[in-house]
């Protein structure tokens, strides 16, 4: 399986020589996955973003810009490190407990009980980003909790009917987890 690799280029140019860089680099522009021209103070920049699995592709296009004497930077990336870098910071699960007599358990209760929270018996049924629930990202984790608490049992977005947070569930944010109970949430280590 090959991995795919983002590219974003960016070339500088006066608005004299857009025209020309665009005709030379036709072929190119016709295969990117977005191309853009915008105005950066006395030049103009032309951004052209690629996907491809092959490095040696985005060698070829970045030694044809470098041949035409054209000012360039580029910013190249794994999607998967798009991805991970995405989801670490923006990460929310809600996990409900899958077994019936556990449900709505303070945690001090089921710690007695049942011994330390064990993810494996919860069922992961939820799992998004901030953003998705329009929830801000730089406030406190406290504050966060709240908000993702109070989006699925009050405000009750699309994505998220059927799926009420109880007694018993933990709420995950990035790498943290949340237990709810009683009376609010308790930040406990897995």
């Amino acid at each position: 399986m090959s991995t795919l690799i983002v590219s974003q280029i960016n070339v500088f140019m006066t608005k004299k020589k857009v025209e020309f860089f665009l005709n030379v680099m036709q072929d190119i522009i016709q295969i990117a996955s977005n191309t853009e021209i915008k105005k950066e103070g006395r030049r103009t920049m032309v951004s052209i973003t690629m996907v491809t699995p092959k490095s040696e592709y985005l060698d070829f296009i970045i030694n044809r810009i470098s041949v035409l004497n054209f000012d360039f930077n580029e910013k190249r990336f794994f999607v998967h490190e798009i991805e991970k870098a995405y989801q670490s910071v923006n990460e929310v699960c809600i996990w409900q407990i899958d077994e019936f007599y556990i449900k709505n358990l303070p945690l001090d209760a089921s710690i007695q009980t049942y011994g330390k929270i064990d993810l494996s018996r919860h069922k992961r049924v939820y799992g998004g980003t901030l953003a998705g629930l329009n929830i801000e990202s730089q406030i406190k984790e406290n504050k966060i909790v709240k908000d993702v608490y109070h989006t699925f049992n009050f405000l009750r977005p699309s994505q998220c009917l059927g799926i009420l947070i109880q007694v018993g569930d933990i709420i995950q944010i990035r790498k943290m987890f949340f237990y709810v109970n009683q009376f609010g949430f308790r930040r406990i280590k897995l």
